[in-house]
């Protein structure tokens, strides 16, 4: 047997193998898949190739209508690459589209992600304390992401506040927009927000799961709503330059 027709043999094999494997039907892929037991996925359609999720539930929360897309030949290269879209519904806290590339030995990475959401709504679903009430719209835009050790081996994104509100008592305060840059350090996520902003809010630090370290600095200024400067007030005093400094850590 010459060369050419064995590897056309191999060839064939080895699409015949990515098709069966693309058309297998996504309901069974999912029978057979070892999920952890709190996470459970009902209305599963279509196949491993295109398919949808009607519900997934992990602990206490929930996420409806996503859908997928793989693509195939990514296999070639040792990987699982997908599309994958979050639905707009009123119970999702958020909505959006990235491209999701598992590696068929290990490693996670996450590409051109974007996704919206409601600030009261999304604390509410992540169960964030609401010690100070917050109203407005979040864009988070993943350039890059890639699962590390304890959060991150790469970061790059950027989370936009809109519009946001403040509740003080009975009444909602505007306070503008805001703008977050995450990235990455000896795999802790970091955060930096710049003061330019109606606060004057400055954040520096990193996070992980069960630990955060911030250093917070705000310089009111003639935008601040007056209960704001009233508040720092009661908070402490300024330095010389006006800034009151703090501390967050977990």
């Amino acid at each position: 047997m010459s060369k050419s027709i064995r590897y056309s043999i191999y060839l064939a094999a080895l699409v015949y193998v990515i098709g069966l494997v693309a058309f297998f039907p996504a309901r069974l892929a999912v029978t057979f898949a070892p999920l952890p037991s709190n996470i459970q996925l009902t209305g599963v359609t279509g196949t491993l190739w295109q398919g949808e999720v009607a519900r997934l539930q992990f602990g206490t929360n929930t996420l409806e209508q996503l859908q997928w897309q793989v693509f195939p030949l990514a296999l070639l290269s040792g990987q699982i690459a997908a599309d994958v879209d979050i639905a707009r519904t009123p119970t999702n806290p958020v909505s959006g589209n990235a491209r999701v590339l598992v590696g068929l030995f290990g490693g996670a990475r996450l590409e051109n992600a974007r996704f919206n959401g409601e600030l009261a709504t999304l604390g509410a679903w992540l169960k964030i304390p609401d010690l100070v009430p917050l109203r407005g719209e979040i864009i988070l835009a993943v350039a890059e992401y890639e699962l590390g050790d304890p959060v991150c081996s790469t970061l790059n994104a950027r989370v936009g506040g809109y519009e946001v509100k403040t509740r003080i008592g009975s009444q909602w305060y505007e306070l503008g927009d805001f703008a977050l840059q995450l990235g990455c350090s000896e795999g802790w996520a970091t955060l930096l927000i710049e003061p330019d902003n109606s606060l004057g809010l400055s954040v520096s630090g990193r996070f992980a799961p069960s630990n955060v370290d911030f250093g917070v600095v705000m310089q009111p200024t003639s935008a601040t709503p007056a209960p704001i400067h009233e508040l720092l007030r009661m908070v402490g005093e300024p330095d010389s330059n006006g800034q009151f400094s703090f501390r967050f850590r977990l």
